[in-house]
């Protein structure tokens, strides 16, 4: 999530320099995108939401997935050479960006349980805060002089969101596991209550034999 979140913000905060100084688009026009990029993203997370209440059981798939697209689309800003090309970008990237702020909490809520739920929501929004906030920053520092061209920022941060998404395996595992742990244990103790209570009822049986023939 880590790697995600680095580069969550980088083509928004750096899209607007990056359309007027490299597309030479007009600073009304380039300024618009960051509008079309908020309604598309206001959209996104309304559909997010209707499809994974009818799909509830794909959520970490679906998340993944979006990621993953995330990463395509903004890979291939690369080749943007106009406006209307960046306005495409825009609605596509606000839209898959939809699923990652309007499901956060329930893949949270999915990898952690309802009992961890509050500890490792926290532990989330820590990890999310600091990469958000230093991820645009050292990508700015590093246009500045020249260790990066500006076209490849997209690049970079769109690989990031690749390897994020493929990295949400691991994580899927290690629920899984969890879940059949969990599954197993539930199974164990409920055989040994069974065990339990059986003895007793045998122990309650004899007394009332007893009882009823003294």
């Amino acid at each position: 999530m880590m790697l995600t979140n680095f580069a969550y913000y980088i083509p928004i905060i750096h899209l607007v320099n990056y359309a007027t100084h490299n597309l030479q688009i007009s600073p009304t026009n380039a300024s618009f995108l960051i509008s079309i990029w908020s309604i598309s993203n206001i959209i996104g997370r309304m559909v997010y939401g209707k499809i994974i209440s009818c799909i509830r059981e794909h959520l970490i798939t679906v998340y993944q997935i979006s990621m993953f697209l995330s990463g395509v689309v903004s890979i291939l800003t690369y080749f943007a050479t106009s406006h209307w090309s960046l306005v495409s970008y825009v609605i596509a990237y606000g839209f898959l960006d939809g699923s990652f702020i309007g499901l956060l909490s329930l893949v949270t809520l999915d990898i952690v349980g309802a009992r961890d739920f509050a500890q490792g929501y926290g532990i989330m929004l820590t990890s999310i805060g600091i990469p958000i906030a230093v991820g645009p920053p050292i990508i700015g520092m590093m246009n500045d002089s020249k260790l990066l061209q500006p076209q490849f920022m997209f690049v970079l941060a769109g690989s990031l969101f690749v390897i994020g998404s493929i990295l949400i395996n691991f994580t899927r595992m290690w629920h899984n596991k969890d879940l059949a742990s969990a599954k197993k244990n539930s199974f164990l103790s409920t055989n040994i209550q069974d065990e339990v209570k059986e003895p007793v009822k045998n122990t309650e049986n004899e007394n009332l034999w007893f009882v009823t023939n003294v």
